[in-house]
């Protein structure tokens, strides 16, 4: 069964049933009786309210970002669909459905590995996850053409500087170059005969003439208009390469990276690296971590000038000065919810290359919230999310409750947070946050009788173990009145009449 999206929408019921259905008017589709929410945002037919957003939320995890040059839009891939926003106000622009003859994976849909920008910000090109090409008008949503790619899992795509052509890198080792009015393939290079499970970065010179691809640890560098492979970066990671970019001279490059070491008989760790490289001589010129390994993978996305890169390691973000090699600013837990941004997070997570993006003038980052479901826009002067929807749910919506009287209405979701609204003008009142350490997701939500308590349920993540959880909380003070392990996770709750007792469903068991 599908989650709700994060975001809720209260429809008009007694109409539909006082009312007589006509259909010789669509009031819907006239501007003067459009209902909109708190953001100014159009209310789907037949709803008056809306508790929460659709700015930046999608429903499901993102997995590549991308800027328009001029960076007022930004696009992602969220499942089926790709998705431009608005990069100032997180307004979503429109939605493009990626589907064709050859669908693949869940349900039947296919979906898009990896999207960029053209330069001039007119298309969209999308590497879909059956190996198929797309390319999309950007600014009309019409799909332009569409073409078969050599394998049936591709990896990674980039527009050239001057748009007239774009790469695209799959797994089982090849690259290949396409033009872009006609959907041709130019060339076609065998770069591994074996298989690459990491995606497989690659980086115009900002001439075009030379398109640099990360292949295992190396950085493999094609001469496009003599046909040629130049000399190699050799083990520019120990391990592998998850991104690389050219500086604005073409004399520098740019990389991420990872070492895996051994810990144990079957433990080990990986150590994020970051770093650059003249490319003339193939030579490191920066190890930006210095000698101090950072524990966990590393992507990055560098401005045009080359002169402000962010980086990604486990759960922060850090703001570089490029030329000092300085961290100018670091944002921990980077993806927690707003009102629970100083909890303690008990988990590592992975995150592709492609779902970090910095504009073209590095003054605004954006990220998936991995493990949460909404896009993170941040501004890189002041180090604060712009826009920010902090009364929002920041993923899926899992249950829902009202009072007896029918005055206020509470939400829990995978943000582990249950929220208050105002049943009437869906104004957010209170929030609450279950747990003291994330990643926490909630189940399931209900209020006492006389709408004064409020108990929420199910998994905390406690001494790096998942466990089962029910809180009860005083609705009007938020102070916590009892606490309940239940052992394993809890999918639905209900309180007695008198209140005095609580029925909890642990998946197949249910104890009181």
């Amino acid at each position: 069964m599908r989650r709700l999206a994060a975001v809720l929408v209260l429809i008009a019921l007694a109409p539909l049933f006082d009312a007589p259905l006509s259909l010789g008017s669509d009031t819907a589709s006239n501007p003067t009786s459009e209902r909109l929410d708190r953001y100014g945002d159009p209310l789907p037919a037949g709803a008056v309210l809306r508790l929460g957003t659709i700015r930046l939320r999608t429903g499901v995890s993102v997995r590549s970002l991308s800027f328009s040059s001029d960076g007022h839009v930004l696009a992602g891939v969220s499942g089926p669909e790709i998705v431009l926003w608005d990069a100032a106000t997180g307004r979503l622009i429109r939605r493009l459905a990626v589907e064709d003859s050859r669908k693949t994976g869940s349900a039947g849909r296919n979906t898009a590995i990896d999207i960029d920008f053209s330069p001039d910000g007119t298309a969209i090109v999308a590497l879909c996850e059956n190996g198929t090409v797309q390319l999309w008008d950007a600014r009309s949503g019409e799909k332009r053409w569409q073409q078969l790619g050599p394998t049936d899992r591709a990896h990674a795509v980039l527009f050239a500087p001057d748009g007239a052509t774009f790469a695209a890198t799959a797994d089982n080792g090849t690259l290949t170059l396409w033009d872009t009015s006609s959907g041709a393939v130019l060339l076609a290079l065998h770069l591994t005969t074996r298989g690459q499970w990491w995606q497989t970065p690659i980086a115009f010179s900002p001439d075009g003439k030379v398109l640099a691809c990360g292949v295992g640890a190396d950085i493999r560098f094609f001469d496009l208009t003599r046909g040629i492979e130049m000399p190699a970066i050799k083990r520019a990671h120990e391990d592998e390469i998850t991104r690389i970019a050219y500086g604005p001279d073409g004399k520098t490059l740019f990389s991420s990276g990872a070492e895996f070491k051994d810990t144990g008989p079957q433990t080990g760790i990986e150590l994020g690296q970051l770093r650059s490289f003249d490319v003339a001589t193939q030579t490191k010129t920066r190890e930006f971590f210095g000698d101090t390994p950072v524990n966990g993978g590393c992507v990055f996305a560098i401005s045009r000038d080359a002169r402000t890169a962010v980086s990604r390691q486990l759960n922060s973000l850090m703001i570089w000065d490029v030329a000092s090699g300085k961290v100018t600013r670091t944002i921990p837990s980077y993806w927690l919810p707003l009102a629970a941004s100083d909890r303690h997070i008990d988990s590592m997570w992975g995150f592709g290359p492609k779902v970090l993006a910095m504009s073209a003038d590095g003054k605004m980052i954006a990220c998936s919230a991995t493990p949460l479901e909404n896009v993170l826009l941040w501004d890189v002067s002041s180090g604060k999310q712009q826009p920010a929807f902090p009364e929002a749910h920041s993923s899926a919506v899992h249950g829902l409750a009202c009072t007896p009287d029918g005055s206020r209405i509470a939400t829990c979701g995978g943000d582990g947070t249950v929220r208050l609204w105002d049943a009437v003008d869906g104004k957010p009142q209170k929030t609450f946050v279950l747990s003291d350490s994330f990643p926490c997701r909630l189940e399931t939500v209900a209020f006492s009788r006389d709408g004064k308590t409020l108990v929420a349920a199910g998994q905390d993540r406690r001494q790096r173990e998942n466990v089962g959880f029910v809180r009860i909380w005083d609705a009007e003070s938020g102070a916590i009145r009892r606490e309940v392990e239940a052992g394993s996770e809890v999918s639905k709750i209900a309180l007695s009449n008198d209140g005095s007792k609580l029925l909890i469903e642990r998946n197949t068991m249910i104890d009181f």
